[in-house]
């Protein structure tokens, strides 16, 4: 808020809530959305309005960019770092210090690196501003048609902070949403470093929720050893392709001279190794009932078509 033309940071005492955890919402629309990149998507431009758009026929879900539709890790964790925000402190006018934000990146705070990330979320706010959304809603009892929906009313930045408002119908539709925790760790993620790092951990947490939410809702006589042995161990077995189709890795289809390995694999491996590194996780390769493949297996995996249809077991450490 604004007192005397100053923007004034109320002292918020949010709800009480997992410390350790990034505090979102759950729909197949914002799971789509936060795993949006342009380099994986086919845009269509409309010459006469200047704006792009994709469709998702599967889901009834329209994409449309208004300033840019160049979208990437970087955007969707702000995204995430505004939703976190809205959650936690119950509040619909975000305000978020730019301290704030490079504490939760794990940046070094200096008058340098201030200057380059006020710049930086000034370019993802304004892309996050200009996007909206039109799906069909399936989340209540009787499902209805969202049209034009947008993230964000309007923002600015003034004295060290950013004052963010969302539009409220994204807020009537997000705060009937099913919570989604992810480790906070996750926001450190250097995402030119480790450019798919936070699209499959992302993934990963969302499977989990899914994996396991459908295990508890059985009574414990109906769990199988198999289902049991999940939730004791803290584990899911997920097919490589699930998670590399919902990544910013180059398609195979485009990559030439055979290089796969080099542009497809390796990056997937080194960046589920720094989500490892972080003491998030642990992986190893797998079969589809979670037997970890042998050494003569391993060898053998790096061909396109024998990697591309195996599985991984995911341990959870947080």
């Amino acid at each position: 808020m604004l007192k005397n033309n100053i923007l004034y940071i109320p002292d918020i005492k949010p709800p009480k809530l997992p410390e350790k955890q990034i505090i979102l919402k759950n729909s197949n629309v914002i799971n789509i959305f936060s795993k949006l990149n342009h380099k994986r998507v086919e845009m269509k431009n409309n010459l006469i309005t200047g704006k792009s758009s994709i469709s998702f026929e599967n889901n009834n879900l329209t994409i449309e960019f208004n300033n840019s539709n160049t979208i990437d890790a970087t955007t969707t964790m702000l995204f995430d770092i505004i939703q976190h925000i809205h959650n936690e402190r119950n509040t619909d006018n975000i305000i978020l210090t730019i301290n704030e934000y490079m504490t939760l990146k794990g940046l070094k705070i200096n008058p340098r690196n201030k200057k380059k990330y006020i710049k930086i979320i000034k370019e993802h706010l304004h892309i996050l501003e200009g996007i909206s959304l039109s799906f069909i809603d399936n989340s209540k009892k009787k499902p209805s048609r969202i049209g034009g929906m947008n993230f964000i009313d309007n923002w600015f930045y003034k004295n060290g902070a950013f004052k963010i408002t969302l539009t409220k119908s994204f807020v009537t539709y997000y705060d009937a949403l099913m919570l989604l925790l992810l480790p906070k760790k996750l926001f450190k993620i250097d995402t030119n470093k480790n450019r798919c790092a936070y699209y499959i951990s992302r993934k990963i947490y969302e499977i989990k929720r899914m994996q396991h939410g459908k295990i508890i809702k059985k009574t414990e006589s109906k769990r199988t050893k198999y289902e049991k042995n999940k939730l004791k161990n803290n584990y899911i077995i997920v097919g490589i392709n699930t998670l590399y189709k919902d990544s910013n890795l180059p398609k195979y289809e485009d990559i030439k001279n055979r290089t796969y390995k080099q542009r497809i694999i390796e990056p997937f491996e080194r960046d589920l190794n720094k989500i490892e590194d972080e003491k998030l996780i642990t992986w190893e390769y797998c079969n589809q009932k979670g037997k970890v493949l042998s050494e003569d297996e391993l060898k053998k995996i790096y061909k396109w078509d024998i990697w591309i249809d195996k599985f991984l077991k995911i341990y959870f450490l947080e």
